[in-house]
């Protein structure tokens, strides 16, 4: 029963996201191309003394089309990077339509378990973020080879040979892979804690159910970035003592680990608990009358 409901979560998702995410990647590749120009036009422009009117004081055409370009193409890799937002949206809206609105019903009349519901929330909106999150490292990737006329592509070549050599290290691919855990735990708390804060919202407010919802996710947000500078302003006062080591490579290593260890450890409770409470209140807070 579970895949059936990872289907029909997925099919709810895919109509809304498909053309979304589309777009994104759509976006990103018109806004390096434009970059590119504008930065052509920018050293035509420099290079020529010709200017499109009689006197000396107008403003070059060229310069003026480089520029436009130039702002069109980060307008649209601004709102490529703002469509994490947007994803996360609306997997929480399709989450909150399911759960508590008219549909919820029908929800909890299926023959599935709260965690199995919850599970195939969780999967499939979590897929549609890390696909967003892969389009916006393409998106990053493509501006140093759009953006710099001569040097783009080699300058990816050379990252990505640089980053095979750093994960060939037995450092490297140890660092690597929890930085892959990382960004999986990442993607999981940020839909764990809209699906978590839009759950206490519906059960603590007879009406405006979603605002509550949003005041409480800005709560936990606050909270969390709190303890994320706490963590870090400790950390750099750990940092100069791990400097004095003799191998500045197990240096590196020990204050990566320092820092990735507790992070991992913190995003994996938060997960967890995040996860077996919306459970909980789901089972038997949630009312919707």
């Amino acid at each position: 029963m579970l895949g059936k409901l990872l289907k029909y979560d997925f099919r709810a998702l895919n109509r809304i996201m498909l053309p979304l995410q589309g777009g994104v990647l759509l976006a990103s590749i018109v806004g390096c191309i434009l970059l590119r120009l504008g930065m052509e036009g920018f050293a035509n422009s420099t290079s020529s003394s010709m200017y499109s009117y009689d006197s000396a004081s107008a403003f070059p055409l060229t310069e003026m089309l480089s520029l436009a370009s130039t702002m069109m193409a980060w307008g649209l890799l601004t709102l490529a990077y703002a469509s994490f937002w947007v994803t996360l949206f609306l997997a929480g809206k399709h989450y909150h339509q399911s759960f508590h609105r008219d549909e919820g019903y029908l929800t909890f009349t299926l023959p599935v378990t709260a965690t199995q519901n919850l599970l195939s929330k969780t999967v499939s909106g979590s897929t549609w973020l890390l696909i967003n999150m892969l389009i916006l490292m393409l998106a990053a990737f493509l501006v140093p080879s759009f953006g710099f006329v001569e040097e783009g592509f080699s300058y990816i070549i050379g990252a990505v040979n640089e980053a095979y050599t750093f994960m060939g290290n037995a450092f490297g691919a140890i660092v690597a892979l929890e930085l892959i855990v990382l960004c999986l735990l990442g993607v999981l708390t940020s839909l764990l804690q809209v699906y978590l804060s839009l759950t206490i919202g519906a059960v603590i407010a007879k009406t405006h159910k979603v605002l509550a919802g949003i005041g409480i996710y800005i709560a936990i947000y606050v909270v969390i970035q709190i303890i994320v500078w706490i963590a870090l302003s400790f950390f750099v006062f750990l940092m100069a003592e791990f400097f004095t080591q003799s191998s500045f490579e197990e240096s590196w290593f020990s204050i990566a680990q320092l820092i990735i260890l507790p992070t991992l450890a913190f995003l994996a409770a938060f997960v967890t608990g995040s996860f077996f409470y919306t459970k909980h209140l789901i089972e038997n807070k949630l009312n919707l009358d």
